[in-house]
């Protein structure tokens, strides 16, 4: 058992008031209804009229409204220069944008600089679990030499702790080395971070990143993998400014130390030459970062640079952490697909006014080698959809914004599992993704490989697909794919797991394929049949 508890913390924060000034691209969402996009015509200049109001009523709007300006002008000239996500009143926006701009209330006003350090934590106690704890540490600097965060406490409360222990009520007057887990939780070696504490105010040589808020995050060698880059990197880190509603697009991905042995894991899809194929555009403007980086674009003359807001703790808020904390419950999917659409300004068309049916090929392990023959049976038992074919191994040549065009359309997506079962998270809301299992042969059981991956998706529906022996038979790569006994993951996942299926039973896909259109139907549809002229 490890210290935390009452936090003796003087945050500058708590003088600030908080809001956001909507962008254009943040004006367009409604996550109420996603074929509805930059639709809203109030946010566009539109105006409400007034002439249906009494005429006192309308002098005595007029008057009050004289009263706020003249408050509002007197504020103005007197206060600091805000950033561009200030000064909107969430209570006086659209409903759909305060649902987005929640996600960004935690980010600070105040453009003083202060002479201290602060923190908050959230999720599992320090002393608990630490593998399961995130923070956000406010005014901290990352000295260009030791390469070390420093936290800056008023000598004159050199005495009083940081924290107690929440059983034994021991004192902490530093972080413990092991206060954060910056990469993740599953993944070895850990990747434990603490700052440093200093006694000292913030001294007034050190300037000032200009980004908003950091995110201090380990990468690990399977990144080059879309299915971990997704879920070990991308979605944690917009689940961690989530959880502390500090997201904005603008945000600093900072790279902490590398989970592994192979850091130029992270050149194929997370830092490629070419930044449209990165992945992080699906949430940042910015590209990774490393310490290096940071002192390089500051002034030769200085020895460290601060940040506003670090936050860490992000290992745990992959998505296929099934027990979150209740103060975890902010996370969703939806806000992440709304972010991904407006970062990459991807046009999205009104509702289809036919379901379309996207089934995955590919070539390589666990695909679906009769792909094109499924999807011809698909044309004709749904003679009112349309069925297409998409070559999963072009995806990794175009950019993310062409990858999310590429579905932004479907509305029942048939994937392999693996790693091209993460395209689910790019799927328009209400869609559905037919994900494939893998057959156990040793157990005689159906395995969901993918299913720990979707534990908090909430804007599309999933069905798996149950597969038996006779789905493996007549394949191209059989034996060579199959595990064999000895293996360190033979009992978990058997011999079958990276084998390519060859669906045996067509009607049980159409059944699958089909409840999947009726939901589709029942939510946008027009009470058409999908059956066409059947």
């Amino acid at each position: 058992m490890r210290g935390r508890g009452v936090v003796q913390s003087h945050d500058a924060e708590s003088q600030s008031s908080f809001g956001h000034r909507a962008s254009e691209q943040e004006r367009a969402f409604d996550l109420r209804d996603p074929y509805k996009l930059n639709r809203a015509p109030l946010l566009r200049g539109g105006k409400r009229r007034l002439s249906g109001l009494p005429s006192y009523a309308a002098v005595m709007i007029s008057a009050a409204a004289l009263v706020g300006l003249g408050v509002y002008v007197g504020r103005e000239l007197v206060r600091p220069p805000q950033r561009p996500w200030e000064g909107l009143d969430p209570a006086r926006e659209p409903r759909h944008i305060t649902e987005m701009r929640s996600v960004q209330t935690g980010l600070r006003s105040n453009q003083q600089r202060p002479g201290y350090s602060s923190f908050a934590c959230t999720g599992h106690k320090w002393e608990d679990d630490y593998l399961y704890h995130s923070c956000r540490f406010h005014d901290v600097c990352l000295n260009h030499t030791s390469m070390e965060f420093q936290y800056y406490v008023d000598p004159a409360e050199a005495e009083t702790p940081l924290f107690y222990h929440y059983l034994n009520g021991h004192p902490h007057y530093t972080f413990p080395s092991d206060f954060i887990m910056t990469g993740h939780v599953h993944i070895l070696p850990y990747t434990p971070w603490a700052p440093k504490v200093l006694h000292g105010r913030i001294p007034e040589r050190h300037p000032y990143s200009p980004a908003p808020v950091a995110v201090y995050h380990s990468l690990n060698d399977f990144v080059g993998s879309f299915r971990h880059a997704m879920f070990d990197f991308i979605l944690p880190v917009f689940n961690l400014l989530q959880l502390f509603r500090m997201y904005t697009p603008d945000f600093l991905l900072l790279e902490a130390q590398h989970q592994g042995h192979d850091p130029d894991a992270a050149r194929f899809l997370l830092k490629p030459d070419d930044p449209a194929r990165s992945l992080t555009r699906l949430i940042s403007q910015n590209k990774v970062a490393t310490p290096r980086d940071v002192v390089r674009a500051a002034p030769a003359t200085s020895d460290a640079t601060c940040f506003h807001t670090v936050l860490a703790g992000s290992g745990h808020l992959q998505a296929r952490t099934p027990h979150l904390t209740a103060s975890e419950a902010r996370v969703r999917t939806s806000t992440f697909w709304a972010a991904a659409i407006a970062n990459l300004g991807v046009e999205v068309p009104a509702a289809p006014a036919r379901p379309v049916v996207t089934v995955i090929t590919k070539k390589g392990r666990r695909a679906i080698e009769n792909a094109a023959e499924i999807a011809d049976a698909l044309r004709q038992r749904f003679m009112g959809a349309d069925v297409q074919l998409l070559d999963g191994n072009s995806l990794n040549s175009i950019s993310v914004k062409a990858r999310v065009e590429a579905l932004v359309r479907t509305t029942v997506l048939v994937t392999p599992c693996g790693s091209l079962a993460a395209l689910a998270y790019l799927l328009p809301p209400g869609a559905t993704a037919v994900v494939m299992n893998f057959y156990h042969a040793e157990t005689g059981a159906n395995v969901q490989l993918d299913d720990a991956a979707f534990w908090n998706i909430d804007h599309i529906t999933l069905a798996y697909y149950p597969v038996g022996p006779e789905d493996y038979e007549g394949t191209s790569d059989r034996p060579g794919c199959q595990k064999q006994k000895g293996d360190p993951q033979y009992e978990e996942e058997g011999a079958l797991v990276n084998c390519n299926v060859r669906i045996a039973d067509v009607e049980r896909m159409e059944h699958v394929v089909g409840q999947a259109i009726r939901r589709w139907y029942a939510e946008f549809g027009d009470g058409g049949s999908a059956f066409g002229m059947q």
